[in-house]
């Protein structure tokens, strides 16, 4: 089973933080990351799960009309900027399908390093658009599989 972690696209500023919409740049940086992750085709995604911020909402919906995820996408708690990662952790390791996660800074980088084993070749925060994608092993071990950025 795989998770792809995405960072939301770049937002604009001067609204209230969870109505923010992603600025033109972040449209572009969410669609050529989805359409980067099609032509190496192994991003498959059963279900998209998003934070219900505005620029999560938004960034899901242009991912949906490029994976079209069986499950489709919905907005779920747990993947605010400060929510506990560890909690999600434990979620992720029950499911069944592949899943797409959208979320925010510092979130993002606090599930990978979660997830992952010391030593694994992922570091450091995501930058906005970023798509990393871990995979569950045999034993609930997640190994990084690859990482792609705008």
């Amino acid at each position: 089973m795989f998770i792809y972690i995405v960072r939301h696209g770049d937002a604009l500023g001067g609204y209230n933080d969870d109505k923010r919409p992603l600025s033109k740049a972040g449209k572009l940086e969410i669609q050529n990351v989805a359409d980067a992750a099609v032509a190496q085709g192994n991003c498959h995604p059963q279900r998209i799960l998003h934070s219900p911020k505005l620029r999560a909402v938004e960034t899901a919906e242009i991912l949906q009309s490029v994976f079209k995820p069986v499950y489709g996408m919905n907005a779920v708690s747990g993947l605010l900027p400060d929510d506990d990662s560890m909690e999600l952790r434990h979620e992720l390791g029950e499911l069944d399908s592949s899943v797409m996660l959208v979320s925010h800074m510092p979130f993002v980088y606090g599930l990978m390093a979660s997830l992952l084993p010391l030593g694994s070749p992922y570091a450091g925060p995501f930058s906005t658009g970023e798509m990393q994608c871990v995979e569950l092993l045999n034993g609930g071990i997640w190994e990084w599989r690859w990482c792609l950025r705008p």
